[in-house]
């Protein structure tokens, strides 16, 4: 009967566990999205994990049930983000759209999320800063935290603009310039330029031999 029940018991927890882990998941990544504004505000260092509970309404112990500290937090919400983001992107632009439709459509995309990409520059400057004057040992992961999220960025604009891996970095380079000089200037971003960018960089070599 002990057998039978405990049998049992693991079925009907099962079953009660499983409508509880979506939530958790759903949950840790409403988490991860509303996080950004903090640590943008404050940077990594001055955000705590107390402030980022308390920020988010719930108490600290439930912020450490679902993220182990703040540096796993961290990393996992620009992951998330960069994801969400490619997402997005992708899903504005239409396969079959012509090369116009798809430069309207990332204009677009960059736009309306201005106030947003500002954030993460913030966030960017900030790590470096931190990064270059703690005395806090680092993992290799923390330290090229951003490097994760430009490769995704890279290659949506590869598949989107039909580009190869160099090319891609070198749209993504110029955008996030245009975003620098907004900062600095405190003037919106000019993309402007972005269609004579991308043509020039889908035009073909002249290979040796070629007419000029």
């Amino acid at each position: 009967i002990t057998f039978v029940m405990l049998i049992y018991n693991k079925r009907y927890l099962k079953g009660c566990l499983m409508p509880k882990q979506i939530d958790v998941l759903e949950f840790s990544q409403t988490i991860l999205q509303k996080s950004l504004p903090l640590f943008a505000e404050k940077g990594y260092q001055g955000l705590s994990m107390r402030q980022l509970a308390s920020a988010l309404n719930m108490s600290t112990g439930t912020l450490y049930h679902y993220f182990q500290n703040k540096d796993e937090l961290y990393i996992k919400m620009l992951h998330l983000l960069a994801k969400d983001d490619a997402i997005a992107l992708a899903s504005d632009t239409s396969a079959s759209a012509t090369p116009e439709q798809k430069i309207s459509s990332l204009i677009h995309f960059l736009n309306t999320r201005s106030a947003y990409f500002f954030n993460i520059l913030q966030l960017v400057f900030e790590h470096q800063r931190f990064v270059a004057s703690t005395t806090k040992p680092l993992t290799q992961e923390f330290i090229d935290v951003f490097e994760k999220p430009i490769r995704v960025y890279e290659n949506t604009l590869k598949d989107i603009f039909d580009l190869d891996h160099k090319k891609s970095q070198t749209l993504l380079n110029f955008l996030m310039g245009c975003f620098v000089r907004s900062l600095l200037s405190h003037q919106a971003p000019d993309f402007s330029m972005l269609a004579n960018i991308i043509s020039a960089l889908n035009k073909p070599k002249n290979t040796k031999g070629s007419a000029p």
